[in-house]
Parts: C-alpha cells; structure tokens; sequence
C-alpha cells in the first residue's frame, strides 16, 4: 500500500496543481453578461422567414412602445387615444408606415420587427441601448451671502434698442425692466454700448432671478456689494421645485423639498453646452437627491406590442423608386 501511494503521490500532487491553475483561470475568466431570457431569444441569430420582414421593407404597423418597470408608462405609439392618455406631444394617429432600418425610433426597435408576418401580433423586450443618467445632488446648497456686481456692462449695438427702448446717445440715463437700477451711457460703438449702473449705498432691491430683496453695502470702483436679505423660512421657487431659506450672517442656505417620484426639469452643462431634460427623484435621504433620467427611452427597458398590417419587401421598394 505505502509503495502504491509512493508510486501515484506525483500523479495526485500533479492533478492537484492542475486543478489549482484551472480554478484560477476560471475565477479571472469575466463572466458572460447575459440578457434576461426574453432579450436573449428574441436577440438570438436566425434564418428570417421569406414572408416575415426583413430590413429595408416597407411595412405598415400598429405599435405601443411601453416601460414596464413604470407601470407600463407609454413612451411612443401610433394610438391617438393612448398618446393623449399618456401625454405624448410628438405622434402621429393612425397606422404607421416606415422602412425597416430607417425608422428613426429607438434603437433596437427596427430589429425587433425582422422575422414578423402579415397578421402576426408580438410583444418583444427591448434592452436599453444607453446607460442610465444619474445625478447625486445636495438636498441643501450653501451660498454666500454677499455678491459683487460689475457696475460696468457693455451691450451689443443691435438688441440696444430692444432691451431698452430707445436707440443710445452717449451721457443719456436709460432703464429697462431686466434691472432694478438705471444705466448711464459712457461709450457707443459700431458693435455695442458700454453703460455704469448708477446705484448708492443703502439702495434696496429684487435681483433678477431672485424672490427677496437685497441691500448695497458698498459702491466700490468696478462693482458694488449686494447683501442677499431673504427671510428665514421662506418658500423660494427653483428647478427643482419649492425650496426653503435660510441665513446667518454670512452664509445662505437653500433647501430643496422634492418627494420622492417627483418628475424635475434639471438643466446641466456639458462642453459649454446646457440643456434641460426631465428626471425623476428616485431616491431623497437628509442630505441627498438622487435623479434618473425619465424623458430617455434608450435608457429603459422597453416592451414593444407590434401588430404587422401590411408589408412591401425591399426589392419592391427599390422597384417603386425606380
């Protein structure tokens, strides 16, 4: 027996190390992502039938493009009566007619279709095609309580008149709705009309953009000092809805009252360029608003119910053009 194992010890320490590597490979090996069940089949190459669709046909269909995990909200349809019940603003009643390929839809859309017949109803899954955008924001945004304006501003020429109803003549005092102070002119150009605000100490008004009153504490040689005077407690309106003030002698503080589920138009500038887009408060502890873009389809999972009333295969098409 002890000659026996001396003879097989080399061969078990082998395999041994073998399984070790192997175990190793395996663990650095990265796992397949795998779609759930239904993305997988219905996204598995095949062979098209003859009759079903196939890109570049021209097909006629009722559709209803819906994300189930929000209740099957409707983000696109060619029903008039569900686009209404839903809000939809961009979508047009009745049959849809489009080619295959070049449908302009979200993507994966014109793919789900390939393979359907004449008369055939389907419901197919749509994986998103785009990550998620999130956005972690502070319920409550500290600000300073002082604020330097320049007293000097120059104006193009050509919205001169526009902004301030008159056309500029240097040395004139002219007012305009957008500030509360009045400008004096101090040079005209052929490109624009350089003016200084005429402020003093002391002097109370409401900043644009602002919902409470604030002070000149000081008229300095290139700007004057505003001291921002909202009252503690109050109800401020902002991109995110209502918001609460508060202050000391230095610092302002602005809390954000989103609920959670509450859809806010969120604006942010990305390479100089800013746009605005609807998100929804997914998440909102003491100190953090958690949004998720909701006016995105591409970032959703979507369910697609397709009916195909009529379809024209590419080669006709071609035909028709010619």
């Amino acid at each position: 027996m002890v000659n026996l194992w001396k003879k097989l010890k080399p061969v078990v320490s082998g395999l041994f190390v073998i399984a070790v590597i192997v175990g190793l490979i395996l663990l650095f090996v990265p796992k397949e992502k795998r779609l759930p069940r239904q993305f997988y089949e219905e996204n598995l190459t095949r062979e098209l039938p003859s009759d079903g669709i196939h890109p570049g046909d021209l097909v006629v269909i009722n559709y209803v493009i819906s994300v189930p995990s929000e209740g099957e909200r409707v983000v696109d349809t060619n029903d008039g009566a569900v686009a209404k019940e839903f809000g939809l603003k961009n979508f047009v009643d009745g049959p849809s007619r489009i080619i295959v390929g070049k449908s302009g839809k979200v993507k994966g859309f014109d793919d789900a279709l390939l393979g359907i017949r004449v008369g055939d109803s389907k419901e197919i899954w749509i994986p998103p095609s785009e990550p998620v955008t999130r956005y972690a924001l502070n319920k409550t945004r500290e600000f300073a309580r002082t604020q330097p304006i320049l007293l000097r501003q120059s104006f193009p020429l050509r919205s001169f008149e526009k902004l301030f109803g008159r056309k500029p003549l240097l040395n004139s005092v002219v007012t305009t709705d957008l500030f509360p102070w009045p400008y004096k002119i101090f040079n005209v150009s052929d490109v624009a009309v350089a003016a200084e605000a005429i402020v003093k100490e002391g002097q109370e008004f409401v900043l644009p953009g602002f919902e409470w009153k604030s002070k000149v504490l000081s008229v300095r040689g290139v700007d004057f000092v505003v001291i921002h005077n909202p009252k503690d407690g109050q109800i401020v309106k902002t991109v995110l809805g209502p918001a609460t003030m508060s202050t000391d002698e230095g610092k302002l503080w602005m809390t954000y009252t989103v609920s959670e589920g509450q859809l806010v138009n969120y604006s942010r500038e990305i390479a100089g360029i800013k746009t605005t887009h609807v998100f929804k408060a997914i998440n909102v502890t003491g100190q953090k608003i958690i949004l998720e873009r909701y006016d995105n389809p591409a970032e959703k999972t979507l369910r697609l119910k397709v009916s195909l009333l009529e379809r024209v295969p590419a080669e006709d098409v071609v035909k028709k053009r010619a």
